[in-house]
């Protein structure tokens, strides 16, 4: 049996959420279900967050028409950032089993034990939702299907999980194959759960694999497809005022290793970010745009992060008589080009 297993899919419109536009998410889902097609996956599930908050209605049509061209059954559980109700509205598929508690679902003869992220908070919710977990694994599913926190297991940047989470389970509950998601940095923990990982970056500075994963039942083995999208990459630099040139911190990025540049979603969005000292930033700027053609970006965002001029000469300016010799003071060896004329305008204010 080959299941195809997404998770963390955030659809969403909000700009502040993704930086990565509603139309190339929609994009990617079409890519995804093509594959999953090419693949002839016999069931398809997906470990929650489809959505990245209460939808709106371009947001559903994007998760409707993903799941209305998934061809396979499909069963799909609520993540933490889901509304259950956006949940629910997807039974009005035929095809699709949605899951807002517990439950197990019959899909291809396999029993898919199907843990939700709890819709209510409740004291000792994390304990209560360990136990919900171990009562579903007693009645020996054949999968389970997850959306929750999981002791030992590695956030996104690489750091392991500490302090509060959703469950006080650990890898040594899981006696079934346990398809994972909540966590987008792909992973197995322990001998048998995996976490997927998101399908797309959703930020810059996201560096973990993405894309879908389709599992063999049979042969116990994964197969991973991805990433999908334009890959979102960060360069670093800064301004050399003794060479008036830009240095870069690390290794300049001329393509986009896995991905495919054919596809529409398939190119590079770079941002590059370097930091120069007020008076250089408008060479600087140019320097910059320079970089990037020879580098061949099509797209690209500049963001300077410019240090402001903090220079001070209290003890010049103190004793300074008059406002004229006090502004000459605080210039210094710095005077600007209209100097004259302000201090024109200044004798006339006088």
């Amino acid at each position: 049996m080959r299941l195809a297993v997404v998770a963390d899919l955030h659809i969403t419109e909000r700009p502040c959420r993704s930086d990565v536009p509603l139309e190339e998410q929609a994009r990617i889902l079409r890519e995804i279900a093509r594959e999953i097609h090419d693949q002839d996956a016999d069931a398809v599930l997906i470990a929650g967050d489809l959505y990245d908050g209460k939808s709106t209605s371009a947001e559903r049509r994007a998760v409707w028409s993903f799941l209305k061209s998934l061809e396979p059954p499909v069963v799909a559980i609520r993540g933490n950032h889901d509304d259950p109700l956006d949940i629910e509205a997807m039974l009005h598929l035929v095809h699709v089993h949605a899951f807002t508690i517990p439950g197990v679902a019959n899909v291809c003869d396999l029993d898919i034990a199907c843990a939700p992220w709890p819709t209510v908070k409740v004291e000792n919710g994390a304990a209560l939702y360990a136990d919900v977990v171990r009562g579903l694994l007693a009645e020996k599913p054949d999968v389970l299907l997850a959306h929750c926190d999981l002791v030992g297991a590695q956030l996104d940047g690489g750091q392991e999980t500490t302090g509060k989470v959703s469950s006080v389970l650990t890898a040594a509950d899981f006696t079934v194959p346990t398809f994972l998601g909540h966590y987008h940095r792909r992973q197995q923990v322990g001998e048998c759960a995996w976490y997927v990982g998101g399908i797309r970056q959703m930020r810059f500075g996201d560096d973990a694999a993405k894309g879908f994963g389709i599992y063999d039942t049979d042969a116990k083995e994964w197969e991973w497809f991805g990433p999908y999208g334009r890959q979102l990459v960060c360069v670093e630099g800064e301004w050399d005022a003794t060479t008036n040139r830009l240095r870069l911190l690390e290794s300049l990025p001329v393509g986009v290793e896995g991905c495919d540049q054919s596809s529409p979603t398939g190119r590079s969005f770079v941002r590059f970010r370097y930091r120069v000292d007020e008076p250089a930033r408008g060479v600087a700027r140019g320097a910059a745009e320079v970089v990037a053609k020879e580098a061949g970006w099509t797209d690209y965002v500049i963001e300077p992060k410019v240090i402001a001029d903090t220079r001070t000469r209290g003890a010049e300016v103190a004793e300074a008589k008059g406002e004229r010799e006090k502004l000459e003071a605080y210039w210094g060896d710095e005077r600007p080009a209209r100097a004259d004329e302000i201090l024109r305008k200044m004798e006339g204010l006088g």
